[in-house]
C-alpha cells in the first residue's frame, strides 16, 4: 500500500514499509528534482551529484540589469569603465524561490556597482572589482535577492 506525499509541490505516492514494487514511482521523484534543480544536479548512472551550470560572462553599461538566465555564476565588469546598475532593478527577478545567484568582478578599472533597494536587500552599496565576490538569494516573499556574503 502506498501513502501520498508532496515534495517541492509536487504529489507522488511512496510506499510503506515493506513494499518493493515502487521503481517507476522513484524514477518519477528522481525525474522531478532533475527539473527542478534546472542544472544544480547530475546524474551518471545510478549516482546524482551536484554541479554548476557554465558561468556567463557579462560586461555591462550604466543602468543596466543582470539577467542571470538559470545560470548561477556571473562574471562582471563595466563596459569601458566604471557603471552602476539601474537603481530599480540591477537585477532581474528569479526564477524561482531560494535560487542562489553568484556575481564575481573582473576587473579594477571596469568596476560594477549596485546599491540596496535596486530589487536587492544589500548590506549597503557594493562596488565589484577583481577581488569582489557576493553570493545572493533570491526571496520571493520579499521579492527582491538577499544578500547572503560577500567579500572585497
Amino acid at each position: 500500500m502506498s501513502i501520498t506525499k508532496s515534495l517541492f509541490d509536487l504529489t507522488r505516492l511512496v510506499p510503506q514499509t515493506d513494499e518493493t514494487d515502487w521503481g517507476d514511482e522513484v524514477t518519477s521523484y528522481e525525474g522531478d528534482l532533475l527539473d527542478i534543480g534546472d542544472g544544480y544536479f547530475f546524474k551518471t548512472g545510478t549516482n546524482i551529484g551536484f554541479r554548476f551550470k557554465s558561468s556567463q560572462t557579462l560586461v555591462l553599461t550604466a543602468a543596466a540589469t543582470i539577467t542571470p538566465n538559470g545560470i548561477p555564476v556571473a562574471k562582471i565588469s563595466g563596459s569601458g569603465g566604471a557603471v552602476t546598475l539601474s537603481a530599480t532593478t540591477a537585477i532581474a527577478d528569479g526564477t524561482k524561490d531560494l535560487q542562489i545567484l553568484i556575481l564575481i568582478g573582473q576587473s579594477d578599472t571596469n568596476t560594477v556597482t549596485i546599491n540596496d533597494g535596486a530589487n536587492t536587500s544589500l548590506n549597503g552599496p557594493i562596488v565589484f572589482d577583481s577581488k569582489t565576490v557576493m553570493k545572493l538569494i533570491w526571496d520571493a516573499t520579499l521579492s527582491a535577492w538577499r544578500e547572503i556574503s560577500r567579500n572585497n
